[in-house]
């Protein structure tokens, strides 16, 4: 429920705000039904219809109660972002020039348009310009307002720029969403046109628009060319860009795109020894909104696993218990992280801890949420399982099937899989078992290569039997043959 939801999604600080904006002017012991329905629903971990309907609560109940939620948050957060600050300041003007106020209104606007140019702002630049053309034409100064117009005619030229390079960047992502390994011709076709496009244009002028111009070339390097030594080039630039326009990083979801580019930035250096502590970024960091927090944790413990930093990765993974950071998080989000945190510890063949972490999913009742990651981990459990206790991998073989029965879940690759473990636990001696293992890390090349699998941990179980072939770690698989 979208309702329970949003109260989940509040901080303290909002939560305790909004008790105190609805009780405000209420006399002592007139409280508001809506203030009990926010209490329940507060206390849901998973939110229980039959539950709220047997305390009394209806629908009118739920949708006062949003409404009042929204509002509050509204005054909560008032003034406190770029947009925010240039919303008031337009609504005061609004005001002043109703009233007549015309000194003071000119003030507001000389406020607003400072603040609108610094930060490029140009939706509110533009509005601030009407304003200013509406001073001077009660002043009747000619010379004055046409420089406005032309002024007006270059910001609505840089926006229309800027919206252009935004929507082809979020566009490729959209396209890298649905296929992620571009095994559709049409949809490299299209990336490798748009980026061809940019050729033929001029460098775009706004800072937010330079940074999606480089996000696209970035994806054709990186998707389509092939070329690391180029794509590093566009996310060394997309960096540098967003440290000196760092205002840039005030925009919705700009932050978790900065630490996705220094995720890139590590992954594609040529320097072993470049290192990026994301945890000390994210305290540095201008707006530190859950969004954020989760975006340099996943990005950080990824960056860990893959330049074979246990150090700094168990020290990531420490961070967030200590801050009981995984309470704070709802189940879409935790069971990724938790993926990670299983990885990691594989990785550097920590088996017992990535058991733990794998005895968490395994205690989730809740199938629907995240199939894709808990069929995968549940997969993953039979290489925990016979890495930690051999005998027993008969049994987790068997419980494996049901699960993808009752889940309706049973293709192919994943028979195969399952066959290979069945083959293992009947293997005796490493000869027999490394055949064993090289043909399924053939039949796991070959699917990677025909397909998006969701069904499997394809790339993970590739690095764990060429570990077992060689027997060394996965860590040192990735290591030596840089997968």
């Amino acid at each position: 429920m979208d309702l329970h939801e949003l109260i989940q999604s509040m901080s303290k600080a909002e939560k305790r705000h909004f008790k105190l904006y609805v009780q405000s002017g209420l006399g002592k012991g007139q409280l508001p039904k809506y203030l009990s329905l926010f209490d329940l629903l507060n206390r849901q971990e998973y939110y229980d219809e039959k539950k709220v309907t047997r305390k009394g609560f209806n629908y009118d109940d739920k949708s006062i109660l949003n409404e009042k939620i929204l509002e509050a948050l509204h005054v909560f957060h008032a003034g406190k972002s770029i947009d925010s600050e240039l919303t008031i300041l337009l609504h005061q003007i609004s005001i002043l020039y109703q009233k007549s106020l015309w000194n003071e209104l000119s003030k507001r606007a000389k406020k607003a348009r400072k603040l609108a140019t610094e930060h490029e702002r140009f939706l509110s630049l533009l509005e601030v310009i009407r304003w200013d053309r509406i001073i001077t034409h009660r002043q009747g100064n000619y010379e004055a307002y046409n420089l406005l117009i032309k002024e007006q005619m270059k910001i609505r030229e840089i926006l229309d720029e800027e919206m252009h390079y935004v929507e082809l960047a979020d566009r490729i992502g959209i396209i890298l969403l649905r296929d992620g390994a571009l095994n559709k011709a049409e949809n490299r076709l299209q990336i490798e046109k748009w980026a061809n496009e940019l050729s033929s244009k001029k460098y775009p002028e706004s800072a937010l628009a330079q940074i999606a111009y480089h996000r696209v070339r970035f994806r054709y390097y990186f998707h389509i060319k092939k070329d690391k030594k180029q794509a590093y080039a566009e996310v060394f630039k997309i960096v540098q860009l967003y440290d000196i326009h760092d205002f840039v990083l005030l925009k919705e979801g700009h932050i978790a795109l900065y630490l996705i580019m220094l995720y890139w930035q590590r992954t594609l250096s040529d320097n072993p020894n470049q290192k990026i502590d994301f945890v000390k970024i994210i305290e540095q960091l201008p707006q530190q909104s859950p969004h954020t927090v989760y975006a340099a944790y996943t990005f950080g413990l990824a960056d860990c696993q893959r330049n074979l930093n246990e150090e700094s990765g168990e020290l990531i993974i420490k961070k967030m218990e200590d801050e009981q950071y995984f309470s704070k998080i709802k189940l879409p989000k935790k069971l990724p992280l938790f993926y990670n945190i299983i990885i990691f510890y594989s990785s550097f063949g920590k088996w017992e801890k990535a058991q733990r972490w794998l005895d968490e999913i395994l205690s989730i009742k809740r199938p629907t949420v995240r199939r894709d990651i808990q069929i995968k981990l549940r997969f993953w459990l039979l290489v925990v399982a016979y890495e930690r206790v051999p005998d027993e991998l008969d049994k987790h073989i068997q419980s494996m099937q049901k699960y993808l029965k009752r889940a309706n879940h049973n293709s192919d690759i994943q028979q195969q899989v399952i066959q290979a473990f069945n083959d293992l636990d009947q293997a005796i001696g490493h000869a027999k078992k490394k055949v064993i293992w090289e043909k399924l890390h053939i039949t796991l090349e070959k699917e990677a290569q025909h397909s998006v699998s969701t069904d499997i941990p394809i790339r993970e179980l590739q690095r764990w039997c060429k570990s077992k072939i060689e027997r060394i770690t996965i860590a040192e698989v990735m290591e030596k043959h840089s997968i």
